[in-house]
């Protein structure tokens, strides 16, 4: 490098650190004479707004519509009050109630079934049944809305279906041979009593809400099997005209509702269970999806057409749904879009368990990827009934 160059800079650097030490050692006062003679005037007091700029924005005082309740899996639940749901956890069995609003959690039984797979809570929330992953029984626990002292006992059965009626009654089914027997328990008094018996295996039942109501019953589904739908009502039974490969369903007092494989097309269409009148709709829709009401039914709803493989691959979890909300009214036939809920969540929900509880109007389910329980915080089903 030349000297001349050198020299240049060694003579800048001088003359920086020499301003640096006057500033540094002179006093206040001098510091203020030098800045006053720039005439820039005093500031000190002046807001530019760059507090402002680099401040944090509040956070939205509006709850989001679409929300997840809770991290733990969960196997069976209930909406119980407005502002409140309980739930069941997979693999312990202990009981949680959830603040719907702000999440919070609060164990209400800590009885302990090891491998918990599946569960239910009484409407009348008295009770809980929990069966394990081998079901050889059921774990009945009394919840503390039934007595002050939590209790729980076992009733030794290989249930694989199961439910509470309205008023607490359990009822349950189990295989026996090449037949299946559906019973009811009255938990109070411990009494048993047979129901009905389907004349083959492997049977799917859709119960109904009381031990006399209607409950469905046809062969568990498969693309491969043609399946049949029965009702069995006060222990009468009669064939609804429904039938098809694939077969599944859904109902309650009034109606069924039930997809089937024609070809290559998956059709869903509804009957009248007093007049065994069939409606096809223009939707198709699993029912395990689906939650009934008088004149109509919430369901989710993957946009894509099913493939020869459903149901079956979905039932075994090789394939996932992304699922919307959509309402259909039967009268009508007409579908109404509710919400995207990978949109709405950035993520895709696969629902299953669709329950809608009347009292805070909101709809929750169960992500079935995860076992997650969620809850769509939208009032926007007219005139809700029973499921």
């Amino acid at each position: 490098m030349k000297p001349k160059i050198l020299i240049t800079i060694g003579i800048v650097l001088s003359l920086i650190i020499l301003a640096w030490i006057f500033l540094f050692f002179a006093g206040e006062e001098t510091r203020q004479d030098i800045f006053s003679a720039l005439n820039i005037g005093d500031t000190t007091g002046e807001n530019f707004g760059v507090g402002d700029f680099f401040a944090e924005e509040e956070p939205s005082a509006v709850a989001n519509t679409l929300r997840q309740l809770s991290l733990r899996r969960v196997i069976g639940f209930l909406a119980h009050t407005e502002t409140s749901a309980q739930f069941v956890e997979a693999g312990t069995g202990h009981i949680y109630a959830v603040d719907v609003t702000n999440g919070e959690e609060s164990r209400v039984s800590n009885i302990t079934v090891p491998t918990a797979r599946t569960a239910v809570i009484s409407p009348d929330l008295r009770f809980a049944a929990i069966a394990p992953t081998n079901q050889d029984s059921l774990t009945v626990i009394v919840l503390p809305t039934a007595s002050t002292s939590l209790d729980s006992f076992v009733i030794n059965t290989n249930a694989y279906t199961y439910t509470f009626t309205k008023t607490g009654i359990l009822l349950f089914a189990e295989q026996q041979g090449s037949s299946v027997t559906a019973y009811s328990y009255d938990i109070e008094s411990r009494k048993q009593t047979q129901l009905f018996t389907v004349p083959f295996a492997d049977a799917a039942i859709v119960w109904g809400d009381t031990v006399a109501g209607t409950h469905l019953v046809y062969p568990q589904t498969s693309s491969q099997l043609e399946g049949y739908l029965y009702q069995a009502t006060a222990g009468k039974w009669s064939r609804l005209p429904a039938s098809g490969y694939g077969l599944s369903a859904k109902g309650n007092n009034d109606v069924a509702l039930f997809s089937v494989r024609v070809t290559e097309d998956y059709q869903t269409a509804v009957v009248d269970l007093k007049t065994s009148s069939l409606q096809k709709l223009d939707f198709s829709v699993f029912p395990e999806k689906c939650f009934l009401q008088e004149g109509g039914a919430l369901c989710g709803v993957h946009n894509a057409k099913y493939d020869q493989t459903m149901p079956d691959s979905w039932y075994s979890g090789e394939t996932t749904f992304s699922d919307e909300l959509w309402y259909i009214t039967f009268s009508s036939n007409n579908p109404i879009f509710i919400v995207n809920l990978e949109v709405e969540s950035g993520r895709a929900l696969d629902v299953t368990n669709l329950t809608f509880d009347n009292t805070r109007g909101a709809a929750y389910f169960i992500n079935k990827t995860d076992q997650s329980l969620w809850i769509y915080d939208e009032d926007f089903i007219p005139n809700v009934g029973d499921n």
